[in-house]
């Protein structure tokens, strides 16, 4: 109702037959061209940047969402309308999907009715709503939906008292899913491994197992979207800002020292302590930084790192590029997080 309602009274830019922005209209000349028989492969767009042509570092997932909401309704209006439309309720229908899944994952803390409250209370959030209304045909919806079932599954995983590995790789395999969409999704999976990671500092029963369960299912998954993305030719190609084996790389990375924090564990009997488990993991952490260095350089290079300074300038009035704006803007961004980071601390205290 609230989306329907921002449509017939507030957005003119729809009601006059447009998208929302330029990465909409981008986005749905790449399924077009998939669709009229571009390679599966081929992320270029040849009459972009002419007479060069140029290429987009987007991904496919998203790309096959839109057909698969458009060619139900080709027959009808014709595959161009078809498309348009898709990308005009993409992310409407996300932001549902998402609220469904909301409910989902916080019911194991705070019960049935609270959390449908807050799949409610999704509609007053701006920063779901400046992606979820009519018109945005790009995929940030999708990283706010696969956000909520990755840390939905990841709850589960340690809110129960039996490890379940279904909910261990789930976590993971969503989490690939998220990378496999967009570079933008590290964020999320750095605070799912933290959690994690906090778990097991804790000496909670366990821990180690739903570490493991979590990294082998990013592993697989993430295998598994380079595959997709890449194909089995070009398997090793190196890429920095979408999904390819610099991924893969670091989780198998991760999941080397989780198995083998895991055989230590099971071959001594000597109890480490939170001093020793943390020295571990501050070890660990840098061994993977290290290499994932030493073989890939450029991976602590920025997105703006290597382009010609004289383009830098265009970027002045892009919020995303611009800098957080100071301490009190960044204890904003980190809202909750500044009163749970005592409790943290408290929860994982030397034993």
């Amino acid at each position: 109702m609230i989306h329907g309602a921002w449509w017939l009274l507030g957005d003119t830019v729809v009601a006059a037959g447009n998208l929302t922005d330029g990465d909409g209209y981008a986005r749905l000349l790449r399924v077009t061209r998939l669709f009229e028989g571009a390679a599966w492969f081929d992320s270029s767009l040849p009459r972009a940047n002419a007479p060069y042509g140029g290429s987009l570092h987007w991904t496919r997932p998203f790309d096959v969402l839109l057909l698969a909401l458009a060619l139900p309704l080709a027959p009808m209006v014709g595959f161009t309308k078809a498309l348009y439309w898709s990308g005009v309720i993409v992310s409407p229908l996300l932001h549902v999907v998402s609220a469904l899944a909301l409910i989902w994952a916080a019911t194991p803390i705070v019960g049935r009715a609270a959390a449908t409250f807050a799949g409610v209370l999704t509609v007053t959030q701006m920063g779901i709503m400046g992606y979820a209304t009519v018109g945005h045909a790009d995929h940030h919806m999708a990283f706010a939906l696969i956000t909520i079932v990755a840390l939905g599954f990841t709850v589960r995983l340690l809110t129960t008292p039996d490890f379940r590995r279904g909910h261990a790789l789930a976590a993971g395999v969503t989490l690939a899913l998220g990378l496999w969409i967009g570079p933008e999704m590290l964020g999320v999976l750095a605070l799912a491994l933290a959690a994690l990671g906090l778990v097991w500092l804790a000496d909670e029963p366990g821990a180690v197992a739903r570490n493991l369960g979590v990294v082998q299912g990013l592993a697989l998954g993430l295998g598994l979207a380079v595959v997709a993305e890449h194909g089995p030719r070009n398997f090793f190609a190196v890429e920095y800002d979408r999904v390819s084996i610099i991924a893969l790389t670091g989780a198998l990375l991760v999941l080397a020292f989780w198995s083998a924090v895991a055989v230590t564990t099971r071959l001594t009997s000597r109890e480490w302590g939170t001093t020793g488990r943390l020295a571990v993991a501050l070890a660990g952490m840098g061994a993977i930084g290290t290499a994932l260095w030493a073989l890939y350089p450029n991976i602590l290079i920025g997105p703006l790192g290597d382009m010609d300074p004289a383009f830098l300038s265009l970027f002045d009035d892009i919020a995303e590029f611009g800098s957080v704006g100071g301490p009190s803007r960044f204890l904003i961004y980190l809202g909750g997080a500044v009163f749970a980071l005592p409790w943290v601390v408290w929860r994982t205290r030397i034993r």
